[in-house]
């Protein structure tokens, strides 16, 4: 027996050289299974708004990092589970969402479960896609009708009302007349262009929707917009018309307004309308917001014959207390303008009385006529009304005295930037 075991162990150790397997190990009776690790997986989803062909970056994070290091993710979409990664390095990992398709898609991260590792599922992320805005040729037909060289004048007086203090106190008639309409107030808006119609004025008039801009980029408005350009055509002279001004943050996507303009545009393409959008200014050209990039809002291809823009001195408004050099807007304006070969001009404008008491306030007009023709603007139109105001745009006191001035060099006719300029 003594040699027998001697000679047993050099065959053991041989069997173990040749890496042959081990006999398993019986657990005790009564042992509890291992237990597997727990894990975590949290996700950065980025904007749940989209539009068709872009990509939105995701960042998971899976935690404890000691597990992560051996995880696979999988996402899932349209009901179906997808990998993404294997390894997560560090916990983290980052991977890319492509939007293909219009409409509310859901996503859910997951860590597939292994022999050691439990499984652990991030929340449901909800991204709303929205369809691409079609670039449309420009219609073969459209030309913008040239507006009058210099600069035409125009008020919004108090709420909506007739500027006849404005013209008997100059002695002479504005060119526009700036009025803000609800959906529901067709009738009053009709009656109103042609009462200016008469007096040798041109209403500009913006006008709320009866739904949203999607639902009326969709189709659901169009009979309202159809009725509002046959009665507005109807009228024996020119009306200014625009649909939902100043709509940035009004509501969801800036792209529904878009699209919106793009629908119902070709309804106003009329003899006797000219079509309009009006901006805010500041967003695009100040703030630089890329959401409010002028380009990115502007309604490609439909039958646009004006662009206004709502440009104020913030001096003296609730939330500034500070001189806005208003020189930067115009270069970018007049670029902008020229890149989509349309007229443009103020829809709104004003300076506070605590901006008219500073030095530099006192040749506001003459500043702002003269800059703006100089860059092309074809006309200015004065908030003249505390309805909905932000500040104190009234014109009062030597306001109102150099308004008028402005308007008697206006003189029912165009102001040329020279004239503009002397106006004070």
């Amino acid at each position: 027996m003594k040699g027998f075991r001697g000679r047993l162990l050099p065959l053991a150790l041989g069997v173990l050289a040749l890496g042959l397997p081990a006999l398993p190990v019986v657990a005790p009776a009564g042992a509890q299974p291992a237990r597997k690790a727990a894990s975590e997986v949290r996700v950065a989803w980025g904007d749940p708004r989209a539009e068709v062909g872009e990509t939105t970056r995701v960042v998971a994070t899976v935690r404890p990092r000691h597990v992560a290091r051996r995880v696979t993710l999988q996402v899932r979409r349209h009901g179906r589970w997808t990998a993404v990664v294997s390894k997560v390095a560090r916990g983290r990992v980052a991977f890319q969402v492509h939007h293909r398709r219009a409409g509310t898609t859901r996503y859910r991260v997951r860590v597939v479960p292994t022999r050691h590792l439990r499984v652990a599922r991030s929340r449901v992320h909800a991204y709303r896609v929205a369809p691409p805005v079609p670039v449309l040729p420009p219609p073969d037909h459209h030309q913008p009708p040239p507006l009058p060289d210099g600069l035409l004048l125009g008020v919004a007086y108090g709420s909506n009302q007739e500027p006849a203090p404005h013209e008997r106190a100059a002695g002479t008639g504005l060119h526009l007349r700036r009025v803000f309409w609800r959906a529901d107030q067709v009738e009053r808006a009709v009656s109103t262009a042609r009462a200016d119609v008469a007096a040798g004025r041109t209403s500009v008039a913006s006008f709320k929707l009866p739904r949203t801009w999607a639902e009326m980029a969709a189709g659901a408005g169009d009979a309202w917009a159809r009725d509002l350009a046959d009665r507005m055509d109807a009228v024996p002279g020119e009306v200014w018309i625009a649909l939902h001004h100043e709509p940035e943050r009004d509501q969801p996507d800036i792209l529904d307004w878009t699209r919106m303009q793009q629908r119902l545009a070709p309804f106003f393409d009329r003899d006797n309308i000219r079509f309009g959008v009006i901006m805010t200014g500041w967003p695009q050209f100040v703030a630089k917001d890329p959401v409010f990039a002028p380009a990115r809002m502007w309604p490609h291809g439909a039958p646009v014959d004006w662009m206004g823009f709502d440009v104020y001195q913030t001096l003296g408004m609730k939330a500034s207390s500070t001189w806005t050099d208003l020189g930067v807007f115009w270069p970018q304006i007049e670029r902008f303008a020229a890149s989509v070969g349309v007229p443009w001009g103020l829809t709104e404008t004003g300076i506070t009385d605590q901006g008219w008491a500073d030095p530099r306030g006192r040749t506001f007009f003459a500043d702002l006529t003269a800059a703006v023709s100089r860059h092309g603007g074809s006309f200015i139109s004065y908030f003249d009304t505390e309805i909905n105001a932000d500040g104190t745009w009234g014109l009062k006191a030597s306001k109102w005295d150099r308004w008028i001035d402005l308007m008697r060099v206006a003189g029912r006719r165009s102001v040329s930037s020279d004239a503009a300029g002397s106006s004070t």
